[in-house]
């Protein structure tokens, strides 16, 4: 009798095992990006320690489902209100909840040229000047030597990007695109007025990432100004089209600039 009671006893033990182990997982996969995202904002890890996050990331939340799909499957009898049911039920939602994100940017790369410098002027690109100790400090990976083969790859991807016109002067509009820059929540690094050019650096939500971008003002007349704008990745080869959807969104916010009042 005895004997028959453990034997009894032990797909219960498992069950609980197994929906404990699902949870903590779910857990780590949960926690992870936000604690990375603020070792990235207090310094204490690198970009390097953020991609590899990503790996950890996706690890913990292939194991909360696989695991999550064990618990339900070894508690099925049990009662839907309890521990064992519903902290399977949590680690499979959680877990595909942090998939889910982590495959869209990987559909987003894949659909993204594979280019990580983006400019509205490919045949002489604005120069990047002040972001060049500080992307020496970093370890930049990139190169900020503008290469043609990038250009047609652009031209493929993004056709429509191209430099914006506003009705304002040169003056006026140095100082538009100065506001905008810091709405846009980038920090500006160099602004120079006599040579129509601003530097600033931008930074990915979550992990991080810094990028470079640059401004060109050039007169078009009194009341007429055109606004080059370069932004580059200072690691990785693709950028998940990051650079392309800033230049846009940062044309079109300039562009439904309205003449000075």
């Amino acid at each position: 009798m005895a004997r028959r009671t453990r034997a009894a006893r032990q797909p219960g033990r498992t069950g609980r095992v197994f929906t404990i182990l699902a949870a903590a997982a779910a857990a780590v996969a949960l926690l992870i990006m936000p604690a990375v995202s603020l070792g990235r904002i207090t310094g204490i890890l690198d970009w390097r320690a953020a991609l590899r996050a990503f790996s950890y990331d996706l690890y913990a939340a292939i194991a909360a489902v696989v695991l999550g799909l064990l618990a339900f499957a070894i508690n099925r009898l049990r009662p839907w209100g309890s521990f064992r049911l519903g902290g399977a039920a949590f680690a499979f939602l959680a877990g595909v909840g942090v998939m889910v994100p982590i495959g869209f940017n990987a559909v987003r790369a894949l659909r993204a040229a594979p280019i990580h410098d983006i400019t509205t002027d490919t045949d002489n690109p604005p120069q990047f000047v002040a972001a060049l100790p500080e992307r020496a400090a970093a370890h930049a990976l990139n190169s900020t030597d503008y290469d043609p083969k990038t250009a047609l790859i652009q031209h493929a991807y993004y056709r429509d990007i191209a430099p914006a016109v506003v009705p304002l002067p040169i003056d006026e509009a140095f100082r538009r695109v100065l506001d905008e820059a810091r709405l846009d929540g980038m920090r500006i690094i160099a602004e120079e007025r006599e040579h129509g050019r601003i530097e600033a650096v931008a930074s990915t939500f979550w992990i991080r990432f810094n990028d470079d971008v640059v401004f060109r003002l050039t007169a078009q007349g009194p009341n007429a100004t055109r606004i080059d704008m370069r932004s580059e990745s200072r690691v990785g080869g693709g950028d998940t089209g990051t650079n392309a959807a800033r230049v846009r969104r940062f044309l079109a916010a300039i562009e439904r600039t309205g003449p000075a009042e």
